[in-house]
């Protein structure tokens, strides 16, 4: 009986390492599939390819004046979002500012992955926000590798194999860790959310924003219980109605900040949204932290201690454009 198993035990290894077939990623990334493949309801915006991911929040190299992705260091925040498009970008080509796309594919492969969740099964209890507290109020660097303490600095005693509320990584499900994605300093996003919802979806959403205090979508405003294109766009692979699930966020929604024509880093005109979107959560953000936390109240201009960013690598530079 254990031998004819074999055969199906090898495929379903195979299909497992396929799918994270570990691309070659910079120094200080993590590789990301594409495919979460593990929803009935693929609502998650396509992407055309796998990607890696800055493991760390971006730090700056003071000598060339680029982002880097390790754990010691200041985080770089007071920055806006075209100056984080511009940094990311001028790394190299295939470089860019992570997208939403990008982001809702992360935050749901951590979504789907045991490790991240109290109860030790995806959708079970709680997921670990990280360095959520008003104290210590300033953004912390990373722990470093190896023999690292997932809730560095935060004054909280976790480990990789004893789950907390204030751990500061998630497990991706491919194995790899990931710091910060929830707390520490929220992380512009590229791009506004009009770049990718058509105009149904973009009237949707905008109803929906409407009624939020009459209807309330949303409960409390935890994106757990968002629904239909909300969800779509910044929500979970799941509904998770009643269960309410806090620690995956909150969503602060606006649409209408209007546009602008800003440079871009090839000194070409191009039309931004006047309103940005960041993720994430940051300290003192308390329980409206989150991987899934949504902010678009936030002008792309804006530069705070509390903001920051993250860069994604693109190996095919056609698709850097997502």
């Amino acid at each position: 009986m254990k031998f004819a198993m074999l055969p199906f035990m090898l495929l379903a290894l195979f299909e497992s390492r396929s799918l994270y077939g570990k691309m070659s990623c910079p120094e200080g990334y993590v590789a990301v599939s594409k495919d979460i493949g593990v929803s009935n309801d693929r609502t998650v915006p396509p992407l055309g390819n796998d990607f890696c991911i800055m493991k760390y929040e971006a730090k700056r190299d003071k000598d060339s004046d680029k982002p880097l992705s390790n754990a010691d260091g200041e985080v770089w925040v007071s920055i806006d979002r075209s100056e984080a498009e511009k940094k990311c970008e001028s790394i190299g080509q295939g470089y860019h500012l992570v997208s939403l796309p990008e982001w809702q594919t992360l935050a749901r492969d951590l979504e789907n992955e045991a490790e991240n969740w109290s109860g030790r099964e995806p959708f079970v209890g709680e997921i670990n926000q990280g360095h959520v507290n008003p104290f210590p109020n300033v953004p912390l660097p990373a722990s470093e590798e190896p023999g690292y303490d997932p809730c560095h600095l935060t004054g909280k005693s976790c480990s990789n194999g004893v789950w907390s509320r204030f751990r500061r990584t998630h497990q991706l499900r491919s194995g790899d860790i990931i710091w910060d994605v929830s707390g520490n300093v929220w992380e512009w996003l590229r791009l506004g959310l009009e770049t990718y919802v058509d105009e149904i979806e973009l009237k949707d959403l905008y109803n929906q924003n409407n009624k939020l205090e009459q209807e309330s979508p949303l409960k409390d405003g935890f994106v757990s219980s968002a629904k239909g294109v909300v969800r779509k766009w910044l929500g979970p692979s799941k509904y998770y109605g009643a269960l309410d699930v806090p620690t995956l966020g909150s969503l602060w929604l606006s649409l209408n900040m209007g546009t602008e024509v800003l440079l871009d880093s090839k000194g070409k005109n191009v039309e931004r949204s006047k309103g940005g979107i960041i993720r994430g959560g940051s300290f003192g953000s308390t329980l409206d932290a989150g991987i899934f936390s949504a902010n678009m109240i936030v002008h792309a201009k804006e530069k705070k201690l509390n903001i920051g960013f993250r860069c994604v690598y693109h190996p095919d530079p056609s698709e850097v454009k997502q």
